[in-house]
């Protein structure tokens, strides 16, 4: 019974080592400039988005959202 005990312990850290690491994964891909649904450009090529400077894409360029109309 302890032996059982002691794999399901062994299981269960592995498990949550796993699932830890995922979630760090997850969490890079969600704050990027792609992940929220922009575009990393220069500021000339985003003439018709909307630029997010809390975004960081890297030296001269910025997080482009393109702006979309609602069709009546």
């Amino acid at each position: 019974m302890i032996v059982l005990a002691v794999i399901a312990l062994i299981v269960l850290i592995v498990a949550i080592i796993i699932f830890s690491q995922q979630f760090g994964k997850n969490t890079n891909t969600l704050e990027s400039c792609e992940g929220r649904g922009g575009k990393c450009t220069t500021i000339i090529g985003c003439s018709d988005g909307r630029v997010m400077d809390e975004i960081d894409c890297g030296p001269l360029q910025v997080c482009c959202f393109k702006i979309w109309e609602k069709e009546e």
